[in-house]
């Protein structure tokens, strides 16, 4: 049988990337065993690679390839590794194991093609005195038994742990030894985030490194060697396991949180997370809106840590998250026919729970639960959409304003009234009366009026002169009266 799968072949099966690791770990002689067999699949002859290869960190795994070299195809391929799972095409330990493979495969058929030597032996007791010295052992062929080959055997014929409690047991392992592995980066990687608002839609990159900064150029890699606790070099200066227990105590939540939103990712169908409003390279930039937005910023939040905001109106600003409402200044000024409203111009966005206003002049975003900002959410929004942040309110609609938007446009805004007597516009308080009669000697009645000025009304009356102001707009009873 001709040999048709080669290394060309193992690249259209996997990623250039996957590739040079998975040479990477064949090269460095992380292919510790491997067995491989004659077998038939639908009467199509096939080679059967099974090895153990160790990964990146300390852990290892168990491949199992099948090879149709005639149809120049992999039939089928397994890794213990979560990245097997997770993504498609070949990973790196099984591209490691074929590597491994076509070496084994060149050195039987130099050996097949080589002519036979023969050895003489004179002294046929040498054999046994060598046999006798400490450190010389009785040749086997490749395929034939050798105590590693036994020692793998029996392992694979015991029952195997759970392969979800086995990446448990070996991510705490992986934890108990990094302090022994990089001891002089535990606890000092830092990621420094760098926001970008392009109206209103949130998007971040990041940098990272201990004494020099790095740009974090795949964010979708780096998520996954936090999964794997990978080994990565970015640069001289830079080179680490990927753990939580590497970060500072400032970066740790967002390399959690870089984690978890590209899980997020995943489970929502993987669609492609980046298509948005992104500028940069796609892969060094993640949108923030809805819950990864609230999270994002309770993190910043509770770290204090400064970071970097630009804006389309504005250049980069650091700035730092601190929960509460903006001190925002709302002037009310009388002018002819009605007041205008000014208030000062600050660029806002929201997420599911919380709005941001980025305050550029103090480098403070506060962050504010909707639910506070409730009954001014819509003017908010509206004055921020105003070029100036001004608008005009007729006089007509004064009552409405004084009586029902001004007071709680007080409990939110440094708010400064000028030339404007709000309460020249609002009811006269109402007072009450009550009367009490007896029509009949066994008969008591009660009447409940609201008194206006000269005006009273009956509460509980439908046919009253009151009936008049239904369909009226609200506040409109009222009239301005002479100062």
């Amino acid at each position: 049988m001709d040999i048709m799968y080669t290394e060309t072949d193992i690249r259209k099966d996997t990623s250039q990337q996957v590739f040079q690791r998975g040479k990477w770990l064949y090269q460095s002689g992380n292919v510790q065993h491997i067995q491989i067999q004659d077998v038939y699949i639908e009467e199509t002859p096939c080679k059967k690679i099974k090895a153990y290869v160790q990964g990146s960190s300390w852990r290892c795994y168990n491949t199992e390839v099948v090879v149709d070299e005639e149809a120049k195809e992999l039939h089928s391929y397994r890794c213990e590794c979560p990245a097997h799972v997770e993504y498609a095409g070949l990973c790196k330990h099984c591209v490691a194991t074929l590597l491994r493979y076509f070496q084994v495969r060149e050195d039987i058929r130099c050996k097949q093609e080589a002519p036979a030597k023969k050895h003489k032996v004179e002294f046929p007791e040498k054999i046994a005195q060598l046999e006798a010295t400490p450190g010389i052992v009785k040749g086997s062929t490749l395929y034939g038994k050798t105590p590693e080959r036994e020692h793998l055997t029996r392992q694979r014929s015991m029952p195997q742990t759970d392969r979800g409690m086995y990446r448990i047991l070996m991510n705490q392992g992986l934890e108990q030894q990094l302090p022994f592995k990089q001891p002089t980066v535990r606890g000092k990687v830092q990621l420094i985030p760098c926001c970008h608002d392009y109206h209103g839609k949130l998007s971040v990159e990041f940098r990272i490194g201990i004494t020099k900064l790095y740009v974090l150029k795949d964010i979708g890699e780096f998520a996954r060697l936090m999964a794997d606790s990978e080994y990565k070099s970015y640069g001289a200066k830079l080179a680490f396991y990927h753990h939580i227990s590497a970060f500072d105590k400032e970066s740790a939540p967002l390399a959690a949180f870089l984690v978890d939103i590209m899980k997020d990712f995943q489970t929502r169908g993987g669609q492609n997370i980046y298509q948005y409003y992104t500028r940069n390279d796609v892969r060094r930039e993640i949108p923030l809106a809805g819950v990864q937005l609230d999270r994002f910023m309770e993190i910043m939040e509770e770290s204090q840590m400064p970071f970097e905001m630009e804006t389309v109106f504005t250049n980069p600003v650091q700035y730092t998250v601190q929960e509460g409402e903006p001190p925002i200044p709302l002037s009310v000024i009388g002018v002819p026919s009605g007041i205008r409203l000014i208030a000062r111009s600050m660029p806002m966005t929201e997420g599911a729970v919380y709005s941001y206003a980025y305050d550029s002049d103090a480098g403070i975003i506060y962050r504010t639960s909707l639910d506070t900002i409730r009954r001014v959410r819509g003017f908010r929004t509206y004055m921020n959409e105003q070029g100036g942040n001004s608008v005009f309110i007729a006089e007509r609609e004064l009552p409405l304003f004084c009586r029902d938007l001004l007071p709680e446009l007080e409990k939110h805004y440094d708010v400064q009234i000028q030339e404007f007597r709000p309460e020249n516009y609002l009811p006269d308080q109402a007072q009450f009366a009550i009367y009490l009669d007896m029509p009949e000697y066994d008969e008591i009645t009660c009447r409940l009026c609201a008194v206006y000025g000269e005006e009273s009304y009956d509460v509980f009356s439908v046919e009253n002169d009151a009936a008049r102001f239904i369909d009226m707009p609200s506040g409109s009873i009222s009239q301005k009266r002479d100062v």
